[in-house]
């Protein structure tokens, strides 16, 4: 009876030992907050996504039923949610293998609810979120990124949150209307091209003095308020180029 019993225990363990390793290996997708609030009853011990997760509609207003998550094999988009204030509900992901894309989130006003992510895989890409004011909560990203892009978010100001991140291969602050400066830039070396364009109050480049070296192009253009680019004090290698426009 003992042995019966072990074994039992053991099935079961084993079973949900297994299973709390890795799920849905051909993602998920997210479209109402029904489906958030219901993740944990229809996928019980589920912490490691295999596949992408792709989360997008209005009615969606927090990310609580996603708590369990600590790392996505996949890619993780965030697009269209916009009655979403926050990423609070992801205070457990702490690995992204591939992309993280945020994109078109009109309330979202910062990356709160992100702070002990601390690697993302391939690229970032932070597009056209309209209240966005800083990418605080993506402080402990410091692991080499492939492409940095942050484009279209009318309300930021600085890059403050993305200072650990020390390696890019290509990196694009394009078109932030308010931006008025890169404090917060901690990037020491560019494997490929820099874009600065459209950023029309950008005052100066106050940010980018760790920055030593560009393997690619660097492009300032389109910068209608940028005086000089004193700031890159300690750059010593520009190796495709320069176009300021």
């Amino acid at each position: 009876m003992k042995k019966a019993a072990f074994l039992l225990f053991f099935l079961v363990a084993f079973h949900f030992f297994g299973f709390s390793q890795g799920c849905l290996p051909e993602g998920i997708t997210f479209t109402t907050q029904e489906q958030i609030d219901s993740f944990q009853v229809n996928y019980p011990g589920c912490i490691e996504i295999e596949g992408d997760v792709y989360i997008t509609g209005n009615s969606i207003i927090n990310l609580n039923g996603l708590n369990s998550i600590t790392n996505i094999d996949g890619k993780l988009t965030i697009v269209n949610c916009d009655s979403l204030l926050s990423f609070a509900g992801l205070d457990s992901l702490k690995y992204i293998n591939k992309s993280l894309r945020i994109l078109s989130n009109d309330k979202i006003e910062s990356f709160e609810g992100l702070n002990n992510l601390c690697e993302v895989g391939t690229n970032i890409i932070i597009y056209n979120n309209s209240n966005l004011q800083n990418l605080e909560g993506l402080i402990n990203v410091s692991s080499e990124i492939d492409i940095l892009s942050i484009n279209g978010n009318d309300s930021l100001i600085n890059l403050n949150g993305i200072g650990n991140i020390k390696k890019v291969n290509d990196l694009n602050i394009i078109s932030n209307d308010r931006l008025i400066d890169l404090s917060g830039f901690g990037v020491d070396s560019i494997l490929g091209d820099m874009s600065i364009v459209s950023n029309h109050n950008l005052l100066s480049l106050s940010g980018v003095s760790g920055l030593k070296i560009i393997e690619g192009i660097l492009s300032i253009d389109y910068c209608d308020s940028l005086t000089d680019i004193s700031s890159f004090q300690q750059l010593n290698s520009i190796i495709g180029g320069v176009q300021i426009i």
